[in-house]
């Protein structure tokens, strides 16, 4: 790194020089050589490129003509070019999305590549990407999804395990060494794979590269789409918790036997694949140096999506706003004031004069652990030591970022230790005026505080930030969109819909966003404009998991009266979610006006997971064999706590919808109220809410 100034650095004495060899072993997990190399790349490129592209859809079925495919001037040289531009040091290529269409000439499956005009059908998207990551010293990795959509043989297991291992081993043999093996989890939730059979495959091909997410991940996923890591993020993860993070149900503590960092994945736009004025959801400057700080940091990895487009182009803005983000991000960490490195408790560099200093990055040497459980960072001023900052896990990476203060020494102090820490670098930066500090009055600063104090559960703080945020630029979409999402969280359904509304009307709300507004506007009874939300929702993409892209849009046209669209987003369900008693009772409920009682009632019988409801005598009253009677006697037989409130909730709201059914509306009112007595507090809730508005109750 080049500086202005000379860098000096004069180290504490309580900061000391050790070979490793020297160093106490404490009993702390550490990185795989393989993980730490990864850990260094920092940032990569995503490039979601597909059939999706020609057709402006995020997610598409399957059905999509292949011969639609075709990028006249493709250019996989400057995909890779930017991205190094953009200080990327790794890439991933979506080979294949949960639409099944192939970019490459498999031998499994017509959908590829090699049925589409482009270049004659002899065209191959990851050699062109391979080859110009070779010829430009970046590393590849390859996204395959397991869930597919085209092809036939996916709903029989086996059949369907050996498809997709044949199509892995085709990637991992044919185009060189792989950095990241990405498996995604959408439209899997509830599905088992092979993943013996899979992981076997990447270990014995590509022994080197990470996997994300699910089946034996060497990576995990941060549970968002923002690009956000967790806060602290900790390394090191309990076992048991490790495929949970693939839905984002997990989070770490620091403690536990495996090491597993983040990857953090967001799109430059709206979506993950181009789409026709796309342009206008670009994110700004601003917005990419928030996401930095928040992913690479916390001490994850960045992977950050630009799509081409139907040219099979980068689009000039997006290129450019990368260029823009990479030269920020030099400007700013490239001349650091001074810098160390070593063995111990705190570490003191000198300045050699009064200097603006504003940033502190600090990395262990992971190899060691992750050691640092508690730090703080002071400035000298005259007289005194100032503190600025504090924080926990430091782990690769940490950037803290405070206010300028003229100093002439910074000091990192440790305040809790698994074991000796060991540092790589700890260096101090002054920004100063050459850029906006990042968590300043800006809008976009201010939005960054108030996701801050979101994530600490200040709700009113960040509430208040965003307020100011908007009360300076009324327009200002991101925070329309989370002060949406903030409302929501507590529990003001209106305004919640009210802010949401109006960032997509600004083109702002990707798909989780999108899902929910589409489930404030269910709660507020706007069922048709609930269901077009969902349908929204699933164009804009996000990680709507077959739940949201079925179920809830299934329960939204029911409501809105659309049964047949109910009953084939029920179906659809059925089709790429686990069977359950429920989701038979619904598509029941759907087709018995059409088909006939007895009719519907043949519909069930399939639907033998007893998961949910969890007791058949509710499958029974729906046969036609039980009573109202009996379904309540089985849910009261549950265990105390909330198991048996959700069991009464689910066997009062069913009976009210068999008692109005079967012409019992006194009955059916007294059953809606005794679901909505339940103290139980998710989806359903508004659906037994619905049934109290349907029953004037």
């Amino acid at each position: 790194m080049r500086s202005p100034h000379p860098i000096r650095t004069v180290l504490a004495f309580a900061l000391s020089f050790a070979p490793a060899a020297s160093l106490a072993q404490a009993p702390l997990v550490v990185p795989t050589a393989a993980q730490a190399a990864w850990q260094d790349l920092e940032l990569g490129v995503f490039f979601h490129f597909g059939i999706n592209t020609f057709h402006g859809v995020e997610w598409s079925d399957g059905t999509l003509d292949p011969r639609t495919f075709d990028p006249r001037d493709l250019d996989a040289e400057e995909w890779v070019r930017t991205a190094k531009e953009a200080g990327a040091r790794y890439l991933l290529l979506t080979a294949k999305h949960h639409d099944g269409f192939c970019l490459w000439p498999t031998r499994t499956t017509d959908y590829s590549v090699r049925s589409s005009p482009w270049k004659g059908g002899a065209g191959d998207v990851v050699r062109e990407v391979a080859a110009a990551c070779r010829k430009h010293e970046l590393k590849l990795g390859l996204y395959l999804s397991p869930w597919d959509r085209h092809e036939p043989c996916y709903g029989d297991r086996e059949a369907y395990d050996r498809f997709y291992r044949r199509q892995l081993e085709e990637l991992l043999t044919g185009y060189g060494p792989l950095v990241e093996v990405w498996f995604d989890g959408a439209g899997s939730e509830g599905r088992e794979y092979d993943w013996p059979g899979i992981i076997a495959l990447v270990r014995r091909h590509q022994p080197e590269a990470m996997v994300f997410n699910m089946g034996a991940p060497t990576i995990r996923w941060s549970g968002n789409e923002k690009g956000y890591a967790p806060e602290p993020c900790w390394n090191v993860v309990r076992e048991e918790d490790v495929l949970r993070f693939a839905w984002g149900k997990a989070r770490s503590d620091g403690s536990g036997t495996v090491w597993l960092p983040v990857e953090c994945d967001v799109s430059i736009r709206g979506g993950w694949f181009w789409h026709p004025g796309g342009e206008k959801t670009l994110k700004s400057l601003e917005d990419l140096l928030v996401i930095y700080y928040r992913s690479v940091g916390r001490g994850a990895n960045l992977l950050l999506n630009v799509p081409p487009d139907r040219r099979g182009r980068l689009p000039e803005a997006d290129a450019a706003r990368l260029r823009e983000l990479a030269g920020e991000v030099r400007r700013r960490f490239e001349a650091p004031l001074a810098a160390a490195a070593g063995e111990g408790e705190e570490v003191v560099l000198d300045l050699g004069e009064p200097r603006n200093v504003d940033h502190l990055v600090s990395m262990e040497d992971i190899r060691h652990g992750e050691r640092v459980k508690g730090y703080a960072i002071e400035l000298r001023v005259p007289n005194a030591w100032l503190p600025v900052a504090r924080g926990t896990a430091i782990g690769h990476k940490r950037i803290d970022v405070f206010a300028p203060i003229i100093a002439d020494a910074v000091r990192l102090r440790v305040t809790s230790s698994a074991a000796r820490p060991v540092f790589r670098s700890v260096a101090a930066f002054g920004v100063g005026d050459r850029s906006r500090i990042v968590f300043g009055r800006t809008p976009a600063g201010l939005l960054a505080e108030a996701e801050s104090a979101a994530a600490e559960g200040d709700l009113q703080g960040a509430l208040g930030h965003l307020e100011h945020a908007l009360t300076n630029v009324p327009a200002y979409a991101p925070a329309h969109a989370a002060r949406g999402e903030l409302l929501a969280r507590m529990g003001r359904s209106e305004p919640a819909a009210r802010d949401l509304d109006l960032a997509a009307s600004l083109m702002w709300l990707g798909g989780p966003r999108q899902h929910l507004r589409a489930v404030e506007l269910f709660k507020l009874g706007r069922f048709r404009e609930s269901a077009a939300a969902f349908d929204e929702a699933v164009a804009a993409g996000g990680r709507t998991h077959s739940s949201d892209e079925c179920w809830e849009r299934g329960l939204a046209r029911y409501y809105a009266g659309d049964l047949a669209g109910g009953r084939s987003q029920f179906e659809g369900y059925h089709r790429v979610g686990p069977l359950d008693i429920e989701n038979g009772l619904w598509i029941f409920l759907c087709a018995a006006p059409e088909l006939g009682v007895e009719k519907a009632r043949a519909l069930i019988p399939e639907y033998r997971d007893r998961r949910r409801p969890p007791f058949p005598a509710l499958l029974d009253l729906y046969l036609g064999k039980g009573s109202v009677d009996a379904v309540l006697a089985q849910a009261r037989e549950a265990s105390e706590g909330p198991e048996r409130e959700e069991r009464l909730f689910y066997a009062h709201l069913y009976a009210a919808k068999h008692l109005q059914a079967a012409g019992e509306p006194e009955r059916a009112r007294a059953h809606v109220a005794e679901a909505l007595a339940r103290p139980v507090d998710h989806f359903m809730l508004w659906c037994a809410r619905a049934e109290a508005a349907r029953a004037r109750l």
